[in-house]
């Protein structure tokens, strides 16, 4: 499933609004959905409204079909492509005569195509509001998880509970971390980490049996179960392999060593500096926490077609964390479409032009939307010239020291006293140095 057109109506700041989600003419992937969006523009233009909107339009479970005795006012209209082939509506209107009445219905589909669609099993839609740490934070203190040990657990009744539990998260096609918490992903490793372990302790004795029939065959059988653990790799070393090379940047890591017999162990994943120091969840920093609760959803669920929301995802982390965070996000999930809404120049160049969208106010007040100009991996400068819409990428402040830089070059040129033209290019060179102003002297 894809989002391949947003049309608004009228709402808020949103008039005779619409943006064509799909690649443009002459591109590789022509007429198909984007397979990432960005948003950006001055706050204010509505880039967090567009996602709520797109996850009002897919969250909600009450559809009413349209009542045909009155005029229909629409309000915004989502169109979704199924298998790059069925087109479907999601229109929210209300009534003329009754202003005060909302509702959201969608267009028939082929039943056929459309149970095809739903065998594939996936999570449909993931949204990540712009306060996922907060929330997640205020979930993990106030509602902890139920006990951890009850994954390893043989108890039958202890056993039934927790596969009730995992079956509310299988069923689950909408995980919306405004509401949901991210942190009960942590039950489906569990749960995946207890059924590894019987077939790792099952492999293991069946190692023991073979050496003790036959203990020539000592080597040849270790090296047996050394293949089968590197083919097998536990969860805890997969989420590790994935999340390591991201906040080894905070000098930290993902441990892999797990006492499945201690329940605090157990209670959530388990970081340690990179010199084995544990750092317990309430001392991780809040861009570890952006980066730990933002992928292990994606990372642990089947994001196969599944609609991904995130806003603000550059919160909390530095430049060199920000440059990779689109690339690591979509190798996560490699058929899903992700929505962005950001303010970061960092973000915003690792798109294509064609799908960052500009989001700017007209003449009469209302959000209109223009794509990108500079191209995927543009610098920074240039991007927000072109796309951000500066006048200037200087501060007051250098502006100031590029008026000066400028007077003293002309300076210069004119000073008769040889001192004085000294002291002058000093200062010229400084300020030039300091502000990395020589680019600037070629095109002046």
């Amino acid at each position: 499933m894809k989002i391949s057109k947003i049309e608004i109506e009228n709402y808020h700041q949103f008039k005779n609004f619409s943006i064509d989600l799909r690649y443009p003419k002459g591109h590789k992937n022509e007429g198909k959905p984007l397979e990432k969006v960005c948003f950006i523009g001055q706050s204010g233009t509505g880039k967090t409204t567009l996602l709520n909107i797109l996850k009002e339009s897919l969250y909600s479970e009450r559809y009413e079909p349209p009542i045909m005795n009155y005029d229909k006012k629409i309000i915004w209209q989502i169109s979704l492509l199924i298998n790059n082939k069925l087109e479907q509506s999601i229109i929210k209107y209300t009534h003329n005569n009754f202003d005060s009445d909302i509702y959201l219905y969608k267009t028939k589909l082929n039943d056929t195509i459309y149970q095809n669609y739903k065998k594939t099993k996936g999570v449909d839609f993931v949204f990540y509001p712009a306060e996922l740490i907060e929330k997640s934070s205020k979930f993990y203190e106030e509602k902890p998880l139920s006990d951890p040990l009850d994954y390893i657990s043989t108890n039958d009744d202890i056993k039934k509970q927790v596969k009730k539990r995992q079956d509310v998260l299988k069923d689950k096609v909408f995980f919306d971390f405004e509401k949901d918490n991210p942190v009960d992903i942590w039950e489906i490793i569990l749960h995946n980490a207890s059924e590894y372990m019987i077939r790792s302790l099952n492999k293991s004795h069946q190692f023991s049996r073979a050496i003790l029939k036959n203990s020539q065959r000592i080597k040849e059988l270790t090296k047996d179960l050394e293949k089968w653990h590197n083919e097998n790799p536990s969860p805890f070393k997969r989420i590790a392999n994935f999340i390591n090379p991201i906040i080894r940047n905070f000098n930290m890591e993902v441990t892999i060593d797990f006492d499945l017999e201690k329940k605090e162990d157990l209670y959530f994943i388990k970081l340690n500096t990179l010199d084995g120091k544990n750092i317990p969840f309430s001392a991780w920093s809040t861009g570890t926490k952006q980066i730990v609760l933002s992928m292990l959803p994606l990372f642990e669920l089947n994001t196969n077609n599944t609609i991904v929301l995130v806003d603000e995802p550059e919160r909390s982390l530095f430049p060199d964390i920000q440059r990779e965070l689109i690339s690591k996000y979509s190798n996560i999930s490699t058929n899903a479409q992700f929505f962005f809404a950001t303010h970061s120049p960092i973000i915003a160049t690792q798109f294509e032009a064609c799908e960052r969208f500009i989001l700017k106010f007209d003449n009469n007040g209302f959000v209109k939307a223009v794509r990108g100009d500079s191209p995927e991996g543009a610098a920074l400068d240039i991007l927000l010239l072109n796309d951000f819409g500066l006048e200037t990428i200087l501060t007051k402040k250098a502006q100031e020291m590029w008026e000066e830089f400028i007077e003293i070059r002309r300076k210069i040129v004119f000073e008769k006293n040889e001192d004085r033209k000294v002291e002058l290019i000093n200062r010229y060179v400084k300020i030039g140095t300091d502000y990395n102003f020589a680019i600037y002297e070629k095109n002046s």
